[in-house]
Formats: structure tokens, sequence, C-alpha cells
């Protein structure tokens, strides 16, 4: 019988490997699964400087409204009293008929509603899952923000009739008899209303900031709500269903460029209050009705954020980051 000269390397190399089994071989492949990372795409410069652009803007947003709060009180009752009693040189943004005034502060509660519109139906939409009927409990908390700059502006035109009287133009100023109404003491009689009126400027700048800052906290926790949804996805859901884990995390991919571009808008929006708040304290109004609008915007986010959104199960609004993950950090940790 003939040979093969390379039989045996033939034979060495054609050598059949022994099969795995199938347990053991499914095991290998679930575990090195999931002990795989997933690596993040490298960065555009674009998107280098579009992460520090949002960076650098997100610190003012995320100063605590507890604190925001105490300092516009403060703030509005030093520099009401600093400004009584040291002049200071006019500029163009005090002037009542500047561009700034007219197109922003005007329309600050119109400007802040479209701001805060979009950033709150980019961040329910992941927060729900893209439930449209808790999208609409989000939503719906701009509708308490419009009910407490209305009562509170009214309620100041209020209390101006009733404790002002109609007076004549100066140098003359003598008192009108009959004139219970502003706006018919100015229009019929071309006369000057003297009352209690209380600043509704400083009320709407703080109002609308203290609003902007409470519904933007979440933003100090959004990055670890992306931790947590990839986790949640990886790990096949522990705290939520798979197929809910799975659309919030393809949502807040989605979502997070459009949710980081609304709060750079509405840091640029906090930042233009503040500053026209400075403006109205230093050049407008007395000291008592500055401080008493303070105190009523105060008062009036104490009610609706402190109070009203924090009851359980609410049928028609929910609190800002509630959602079906909790993935809100608690103070100081």
């Amino acid at each position: 019988m003939r040979r093969d000269p390379g039989g045996s390397a033939v034979h060495k190399f054609s050598k059949q490997r022994m099969p795995m089994s199938s347990s053991s071989g499914g095991a290998d492949q679930t575990s090195s699964a999931s002990a795989k990372k997933s690596i993040p795409e490298p960065m555009s410069v674009q998107g280098f400087f579009g992460i520090c652009l949002y960076q650098m803007m997100k610190k003012p947003l995320l100063v605590p409204p507890e604190v925001r709060a105490c300092v516009y009180l403060c703030a509005v009752a030093a520099l009401s009293v600093v400004f009584d009693l040291v002049p200071i040189p006019r500029i163009f943004l005090a002037n009542k008929r500047s561009f700034w005034n007219l197109a922003f502060i005007k329309w600050g509660w119109a400007w802040t509603f479209v701001c805060l519109s979009f950033y709150i139906l980019f961040t329910s939409v992941v927060l729900t899952g893209q439930s449209r009927t808790l999208m609409r409990k989000h939503l719906s908390r701009l509708l308490f923000g419009t009910a407490g700059w209305y009562v509170c502006t009214n309620a100041f035109h209020a209390v101006e009739n009733a404790t002002g009287r109609c007076v004549s133009q100066p140098p003359k100023s003598v008192h009108i008899q009959g004139v219970t109404d502003r706006g018919d003491c100015q229009r019929q009689h071309n006369g000057v209303w003297l009352g209690f009126d209380i600043s509704g400027h400083v009320f709407l700048l703080t109002w609308c900031n203290l609003v902007i800052s409470e519904e933007v906290a979440l933003l100090r926790d959004w990055t670890r709500l992306g931790g947590l949804l990839r986790e949640e996805t990886e790990t096949g859901g522990r705290r939520l269903t798979a197929e809910l884990a799975d659309r919030m995390w393809r949502l807040y991919q989605r979502h997070t460029f459009a949710v980081r571009c609304s709060a750079i808008c509405l840091s640029c929006l906090s930042l233009l209050w503040d500053l026209m708040l400075c403006i109205t304290v230093a050049y407008f109004h007395s000291m008592p009705s500055k401080l008493v609008a303070a105190l009523c915007s105060v008062a009036s986010w104490a009610v609706v954020y402190r109070l009203v959104l924090r009851q359980q199960n609410l049928a028609f609004v929910c609190p800002p980051g509630q959602s079906e993950l909790k993935f809100i950090s608690a103070p100081g940790s």
C-alpha cells in the first residue's frame, strides 16, 4: 500500500477540534456581550466647541432657585437703598423707549414662555418615552407660570387704582375730583395718577428667572439619565421594561442636542433678565414698590413650585423631572 509522503503533515493539520457544547458556548457569548462596553465615537471640532459653550452657559442656569430667591430679595432691598442715596448717570438701557425694553421686557413672559415650551417639549419627550398624556402634564406647568404672572400683574393694577388719585400736570398738581381709574386720568384729563405703583418689571423679571431656574434644574442630572438609560438597554431592563428603556435611550440620543440648544437660549434669556433687573432697580420705582414686587414674585414661586407641584398624583400636571426612571440626585449629593 502506497504511503503519502506528506501524510503525517496532512494528518496533523486535518485533526478536528472537539465541538463545544451549545450551553457553554452560549454562556460565553452572553458573558462577553454583557462585559462589552460601547466606545463613544470621536468628537468633531464643532462638537467640542459646542460642548464647551453648553457647559459654560449651563453654569448660571444651575444656581438653585432657593438661592436665587434669597439673592433677589436681598439685592433689591440693598441696591434700592444705595441707588436712592447715590445718584448715578443714566445710560441708554435706562430709557423706557429703548429697543431692549420695548422688544424684550414688555414681552418678557412671552419670550420666557416660548423658550421654556421648546425646552420642556424636548425633555418631556425623553422623560416620558414620547407618551403624549404625560408630555401634556409636563407642559401644563406653563399654565401655572402664566397664571402666576397674570394674577399678580392685574392685582398690582388694582392696588394702584385703589390707593391712587388723579392730579393735574405739574407745576399745579391740583387734585381732580371724581376720577377713580388711572386710564381715565391720563386719557380724559391729561393728568398724573399718584398711587402705590408696585413694580411690574421687578416682579416679571424675578418671576421669569425663578421659573426658568426650577425648570432647568434637571440638567444637573441629564448626563446621569443617559448613563442609566444605556445601562438599562444593555442589561435588558431592571427598572424599566426593555421596550421602554430602548425607546427612551433612542429618544435621549436624538433630542439631547435640542435640549442643550434650548438650554443655551434660556441661559442667554436669564442673563438678560438679570441685567434688566439691575437697570430697573437702579433707575425706576421706589424702594417699597420694588421690594413688594420681589416679595410677591418669591411668594408666587413658593406657592406654585414648593406647594402645588409637589402634591402627589395630580391629574393634569406633574413636577419637573418626573419620569418612570428615577434619575434626579438628592440635593447636595
